[in-house]
């Protein structure tokens, strides 16, 4: 569960997450926030955390805003989105102007990411049968659970998921790869999915807690 000063609870993450939807198995288009076509590759993408492999530059770019406005980040962040027959695949560049300041405490499997630099994806192939909530923090320690429509809760689940994490001196970088047997769907031309991409920036000092978030409506 997360912290209850953490201002983006999973209830929210899943009220932002349930109005969503993406088009899984079509070429991609111009960015749009609320909107996308997921692009399908056939050659998978390195998962190195760096985004350099030209893989990622097929996915249309999405420029994550502020959680609660439609104002820009605080900090830029952007993702990349590409799906295999196998895999969903997200890669994430957070620019941070203060890189030794970076919070990556957590370590343990399933503990609080939120509580350090992160990034989440929340991911609904079925909105009848709840959301995927998966969480990577800039330490490289992943957060996995499986939210039921009733808001039931299963930090038992594991998404199989595959995340490697590279710190820079001007951003850090996340290259993320999910089964999607994991999501429980099908995922083919037509179809779709319901998708939310979070940005956890802890406190630096003086700053408050900045959250980004790209919302595929």
């Amino acid at each position: 569960m997360r912290s209850p000063t953490n201002p983006v609870s999973c209830a929210l993450a899943a009220a932002m997450l349930l109005p969503a939807m993406a088009g899984m198995g079509f070429a991609g288009e111009g960015p749009e926030r609320g909107r996308m076509r997921a692009v399908k590759t056939a050659e998978p993408p390195k998962l190195d955390g760096s985004l350099d492999d030209p893989a990622w530059q097929k996915g249309a770019l999405l420029v994550l805003g502020a959680v609660t406005s439609k104002n820009a980040a605080a900090f830029a962040t952007t993702a990349r989105l590409l799906y295999d027959e196998r895999f969903l695949y997200v890669g994430v560049r957070c620019e941070e102007p203060d890189p030794k300041g970076i919070k990556k405490g957590v370590t343990a499997e399933d503990g609080p990411v939120w509580e350090d630099d992160c990034i989440e994806v929340f991911a609904a192939a079925d909105p009848e049968s709840g959301y995927r909530h998966i969480g990577i923090s800039a330490g490289g320690a992943v957060f996995d659970q499986a939210c039921a429509a009733n808001g039931e809760q299963n930090t038992r689940w594991n998404s199989g998921a595959k995340a490697k994490v590279a710190v820079g001196e001007q951003a850090w970088t996340v290259t993320l790869a999910v089964p999607l047997k994991d999501f429980d769907a099908y995922v083919g031309e037509g179809l779709v999915w319901r998708l939310n991409l979070t940005r956890c920036r802890p406190a630096r000092g003086g700053h408050e807690v900045a959250e980004s978030s790209w919302a595929v409506l």
